[in-house]
């Protein structure tokens, strides 16, 4: 499978990376390394993406792809001077005074390099995917199956980045990622937090059907295409709770305590490429603001319940609505 051989040197990557970051804290040779490794890759972007925008022109006519581009140079160029950013103490300090990053750790320097040049690539991707020459069409049909594996990544990714298996034991893992058994009250806040999450995504929607024309129809083909297998119970519980567990335990449960609320759901809005550039993603961010916010207010199981739960319903709601057809 595809996707398998995506999951499995991703789990080892995050591994080791992790790894290194968290034993980088205390050994100084171990953090100069860090240092000369993503410094070098920084210089290798900015200088790739340099001489990419300078001969734009011959790789395309060489090439008959216009892949290469100046716009691809530019991203290379933004995501190095990103990665550049994230080494430097100075702006890892200004950060930390609205996120709670800990600018002298070396794992929050590592997340934030990684999390900046993710970021970057993220908007390349949705320019280099919706660009009317490429079309929609980069996107194919996801089974069950490889819902399981990437929430499997997704987890897995979120556990080795707090230090799992490094540096903290299970109690400690399972507090910092917020996963606690929640109340009954709890759980009937998580479910009913669904209705403003509908109330957002629809004004996503109807922004996106006034202000781009057109838009909403390329969304719907590329959910058609990609989710189109899915859409049957078994596809809504299915894609509930794979996304609820694995988007939440990584934004809400890893990511968001280090680097805050906003500038995680600026991450979680911009994995969303399938949106494109629509105000759809107006209605992802602020989907993200308010899961966001349960996070603080009681736990990520709360996030996982509401998530799973708003997904599941989606999916039905195409369900009932296909039937009627």
């Amino acid at each position: 499978m595809e996707i398998l051989a995506l999951v499995i040197p991703g789990i080892i990557l995050a591994l080791l990376l992790s790894s290194w970051a968290h034993f980088a804290n205390d050994r100084p040779p171990l953090a100069v390394a860090l240092y000369v490794v993503f410094g070098l890759g920084a210089l290798a972007f900015i200088g790739f993406g340099t001489l990419i925008v300078i001969f734009a022109d011959q790789l395309t006519a060489e090439l008959e792809d216009d892949v290469f581009g100046v716009r691809t140079g530019i991203f290379m160029i933004a995501t190095g001077l990103a990665v550049g950013l994230a080494l430097l103490p100075p702006f890892r300090s200004l950060l930390a005074r609205v996120m709670p990053i800990n600018p002298k750790s070396m794992p929050d320097m590592v997340g934030l390099a990684v999390l900046l040049s993710v970021a970057i690539m993220m908007v390349w991707t949705i320019d280099l995917t919706f660009d009317e020459a490429n079309g929609a069409d980069e996107f194919g049909a996801i089974g069950g199956a490889s819902l399981a594996l990437q929430a499997i990544l997704l987890v897995a990714i979120a556990y080795f980045a707090i230090g799992g298996a490094i540096n903290r034991d299970l109690a400690s893992v399972r507090d910092r990622l917020g996963l606690h058994m929640p109340t009954g009250r709890q759980v009937a806040i998580s479910v009913a937090l669904i209705v403003p999450l509908f109330m957002v995504s629809a004004i996503g929607g109807l922004l996106t059907d006034l202000l781009q024309p057109g838009f909403t129809e390329d969304i719907d083909a590329i959910m058609q295409d990609v989710t189109g297998d899915l859409i049957n119970i078994q596809g809504a519980l299915l894609i509930g709770i794979t996304a609820g567990i694995g988007e939440e335990v990584l934004f809400r449960g890893a990511i968001q305590p280090r680097y805050g609320l906003i500038f995680t759901s600026l991450i979680f809005t911009l994995i969303h490429v399938q949106y494109g550039f629509s105000f759809v993603l107006l209605g992802v961010f602020l989907t993200s603001i308010i899961l966001g916010i349960q996070r603080q207010k009681m736990n990520t199981t709360c996030c996982i319940i509401t998530h799973a739960t708003y997904n599941f319903s989606v999916i039905m709601i195409s369900v009932l609505a296909a039937s009627q057809m």
